[in-house]
């Protein structure tokens, strides 16, 4: 029996910003799709910021959008059954994929399973699985992907007026050499031992730099958050709430132990995109001590750059995972994409986790960490005929790998010449003369579902773009200080999340849709998901930069594509 989402009223009502008393219409619609789907308020509030965000919604939950979403929950819902029911019926072909693996068995799914992931099972296991000979001779894919008739399109496109880049020759690669910062990371430290004291100092120490980095000087005087004054003052601290959710009545700036209320402008002209964790300046009048009406908000300037001139374009592919189904590991979407990173033999191809999904519901019966040394071996045949280096970055949901962010790399040794080199989550590195950023943590997911922002009446929120704009104005690339219990941070190592320069390209895999949005001559880029689901092909990216003098973001040529 399903449970009563009733009990759930004040978390859906916070997650969706809804009034009990103003909106009960849609808060009794919200309860009947929770009891219609057998889901949770929390999973449906997810589900719907992720389809407002899809499809632009601007204006606050209401019926139309509740059942165009109720729509498109029944849609998933009857296509996850026709393609579990195409497998049951499927004579399974033990000569074909990467494992010899036929799909097991599934049982008829409830509507819960259309926002659930997939219980695991323990089955035994055929004796070829994930041997390495198989990964030799990957056999074509079958069902739904293999016959997927939109493969190779572009669904996105940034300067497609510039040229895409040739292949890579072996000698090409010295143009291009990788730098990265591993020596932090060298010494083993404790995960998920976070004393408050520790937090609380590490968190007034970010405040006073990125204050520092508004003013430009470290000597500026800010005015006690709690004084009452008659005369405008300038207060600077961290945006915190007293509820789940910050609001446009609950929003509030803390430092050193004080805090005051914020009044934020309501004009037709103004504009603010607010969230918690947020570093920012304050002027306003704050006549009693307890509210600060706001008059101007002021952001950090975003860290320097370190960028240095190139002279030739450098070629860059990503793709994030999951690389397989999540009913089997057989890895032949990124056999697909082997192939295509062996036609265009770009200088580097960046893989976002996660290899070996938590979710995924095949048995196993060999260590996750086994499995993955026979992938980085099967890439490393693949790629042997082209000088392309493979990264790797980690993800919170790889299987037995450290849970909680910031992620140590996935080998405990950095090799510089490796054909594989495995980096942390999130990495900062240097390819020549242009500096990476890249997070598998779902910030821009994360931030969306908890920003308060307002634009001026007549322009239209650019949401995507300001979402990602927090990253650079926060020198950070997880800023969110309320964060959901799925993003596992460990505040206590914050350091190794912060930007200590600007890059000029940041890749972030989000379960939103693909974008390319250039914020502050940065490129941010969504390369999609690589494998949706249980049979859907997903989205690669290719990035080329062309040498010039001019910013990063005009002379970049940015495709995503699908698999």
């Amino acid at each position: 029996m399903a449970p009563d989402p009733s009990h759930d009223l004040d978390e859906l009502c916070s997650n969706l910003d809804l009034d009990p008393k103003k909106h009960q219409d849609v808060i009794q619609k919200c309860l009947s799709m929770c009891s219609m789907f057998d889901i949770s308020p929390e999973t449906l509030a997810n589900e719907y910021l992720a389809f407002a965000f899809n499809n632009k919604f601007k204006e606050q939950a209401n019926m139309d959008h509740l059942k165009a979403l109720e729509a498109h929950l029944h849609t998933k819902m009857a296509a996850r059954f026709r393609l579990q029911q195409d497998e049951e019926n499927r004579e399974p072909d033990r000569n074909a994929g990467l494992l010899h693996q036929p799909p097991p068995h599934v049982a008829s799914p409830s509507a819960k399973q259309i926002t659930s992931t997939p219980s695991r099972r323990s089955q035994p296991q055929q004796p070829g699985f994930m041997s390495p000979t198989m990964f030799g001779s990957p056999a074509p894919s079958t069902g739904k992907y293999a016959e997927r008739k939109n493969r190779g399109r572009v669904v996105v496109c940034h300067g497609a007026e510039l040229d895409e880049a040739g292949p890579v020759m072996e000698q090409d690669m010295y143009s291009f050499p990788l730098d990265v910062d591993v020596e932090e990371w060298q010494q083993p430290f404790k995960y998920m031992f976070q004393p408050l004291n520790v937090v609380r100092q590490l968190r007034e120490e970010r405040v006073r730099v990125l204050l520092t980095g508004i003013t430009g000087a470290d000597n500026v005087e800010y005015d006690v958050l709690c004084a009452p004054s008659q005369s405008e003052v300038f207060c600077g601290g961290m945006l915190t709430c007293t509820g789940p959710k910050i609001h446009p009545n609950d929003a509030w700036l803390e430092r050193d132990g004080q805090r005051v209320q914020l009044k934020l402008p309501a004009g037709d002209n103004d504009e603010y995109a607010l969230f918690p964790g947020m570093v920012c300046a304050v002027k306003g009048f704050n006549p009693t001590g307890a509210l600060l009406h706001v008059q101007e908000i002021l952001l950090p300037k975003p860290s320097p750059r370190i960028g240095a001139p190139q002279e030739v374009p450098l070629a860059v592919m990503a793709a994030s995972g999951p690389f397989s189904f999540t009913s089997d590991l057989d890895f032949s979407p990124l056999g697909d994409l082997l192939a295509e990173v062996v036609e265009r033999s770009p200088h580097y191809l960046i893989l976002c986790g996660p290899f070996v999904d938590c979710d995924n519901a095949a048995p196993i019966d060999k260590t996750a960490d086994d499995v993955r040394a026979e992938l980085w071996k099967f890439i490393e045949t693949k790629l042997q005929t082209v000088p392309t280096r493979v990264l790797t970055i980690p993800h919170l949901r790889d299987l037995e790998h450290c849970p909680s962010f910031p992620q140590p790399p996935f080998s405990d040794t950095f090799q510089t010449g490796a054909k594989v080199c495995h980096l942390t989550n999130p990495t900062t590195i240097a390819l020549g003369g242009v500096t990476f950023g890249v997070s598998t943590n779902d910030i821009v997911f994360h931030l969306a579902g908890n920003e308060v922002s307002k634009v001026p009446k007549d322009q239209t929120a650019n949401r995507i773009a300001t979402l990602c704009s927090h990253l650079v104005t926060q020198r950070s690339l997880y800023p969110l200080d309320a964060p959901p219990p799925a993003a596992s941070i460990d505040r206590t190592h914050a350091s190794k999340y912060a930007l200590r320069c600007t890059p000029d390209v940041i890749i972030l895999p989000s379960s939103l849709g693909p974008f390319v949005r250039s914020v502050d001559d940065v490129l941010f880029i969504n390369p999609g998901q690589l494998v949706k689901g249980s049979g859907s092909g997903g989205l690669y990216s290719r990035i080329v930069i062309h040498p010039g003098g001019e910013s990063t973001t005009t002379r970049s040529r940015v495709d995503i594509a699908r698999i």
